[in-house]
């Protein structure tokens, strides 16, 4: 069963529904203002999740992603998603 974690956009108000499986690593852009999901080493950019937000440590954004990566992977098969609120504003959540 494919796991998720529901990510809180701020500037929606909702929560954003992302893969947890095949996840493959996590990255960060210079300016500590994005956050970027990958799902292929050799990325296209049809897998790449953009997690926009404010500026803030990225070791915290991309810590608070892996933790609840690893929390889903230890609860029972019949949950299937897990929300996270991340240390900093989400101002968007968008396919790269």
């Amino acid at each position: 069963m494919e796991k998720f974690l529901e990510i809180y956009n701020d500037a929606d108000d909702k929560y954003v529904l992302i893969s947890a499986s095949n996840l493959s690593f996590i990255d960060t852009n210079v300016a500590q203002t994005e956050t970027f999901i990958y799902y292929d080493v050799n990325a296209t950019n049809s897998d790449i999740i953009k997690i926009s937000h404010s500026a803030g440590s990225n070791f915290n954004i991309q810590n608070a992603i892996v933790n609840a990566v690893f929390e889903i992977s230890k609860l029972p098969y019949t949950t299937s998603s897990i929300k996270v609120n991340l240390p900093v504003e989400v101002t968007s959540i968008e396919l790269s």
